[in-house]
């Protein structure tokens, strides 16, 4: 299997945690959407990020790839089979691809990508309104989640729903922030939980690896960074 994407992306991440969490053989072809776009078309017809390639199929999407993986690969079992648990992890994922994506997003669009690649100033002030307004609710809703379902996010154990979100906080913090676990000492705690897993190791691993060469080098600066900026991924 070949996984194609940036590390940076929380959707190439949710599915780099699923290939590693699972031990699957995979090679990575870690290169931008925003300077080899004919590369993401090639296999995808929205042009974004994650691509998996397998055989005959290419997946372009995050959540499809996350079914293929946990059907060919159930050990770990990511998607409980119980219709319930499997609905509320499914939920969660969404939750995580919408909303907590427009939050760390954009904090990380205020401080790196719009200086980077569109010559902005660094924009602390919407970077505060995003902390100020939407992280709290988003927050307080996982704390929330957490306080039911125990040390993961779902009574089934770590699931989907802890990788879609865990990759999501880890934009967040690569923008500079970090869960306040005076305010949020479940999710904070959660976070940790996270982090000693040698899967979520080695993703940040590779995202510390591609970060340092996206910030110092030109190699991955598009020719087109307003329409580079929309191809995020999911």
């Amino acid at each position: 299997m070949e996984l194609i994407g940036m590390p940076l992306s929380p959707f190439v991440k949710k599915c780099e945690l699923l290939l590693r969490e699972k031990g699957l053989e995979f090679t990575y072809r870690q290169i931008s959407p925003l300077i080899d776009q004919d590369q993401y078309f090639e296999h995808s017809p929205l042009g974004k990020m994650p691509i998996l390639l397998d055989g005959d199929i290419a997946l372009p999407d995050s959540s499809a790839i996350a079914v293929y993986l946990d059907g060919i690969a159930p050990d770990p079992k990511v998607i409980p089979d119980d219709p319930r648990q499997r609905a509320w992890v499914i939920w969660l994922e969404e939750y995580s691809d919408s909303i907590l994506l427009s939050l760390s997003s954009g904090l990380f669009f205020a401080r790196f990508i719009g200086p980077r690649l569109l010559g902005l100033p660094v924009d602390e002030d919407g970077a505060n309104k995003i902390l100020a307004q939407s992280m709290p609710p988003a927050f307080d809703y996982l704390e929330s989640q957490l306080k039911i379902a125990g040390d993961y996010l779902s009574p089934s154990g770590y699931s989907l729903a802890d990788i879609a979100v865990s990759s999501q906080i880890c934009m967040f913090e690569r923008a500079g922030e970090t869960v306040d676990a005076s305010r949020w000492p479940l999710l904070a705690q959660w976070m940790g939980r996270i982090r000693t897993r040698p899967a979520f190791q080695a993703c940040l691993a590779e995202e510390e690896r591609f970060f340092d060469v996206w910030q110092n080098t030109d190699t991955y600066l598009p020719k087109d960074g307003a329409a580079a900026v929309t191809q995020l991924g999911r």
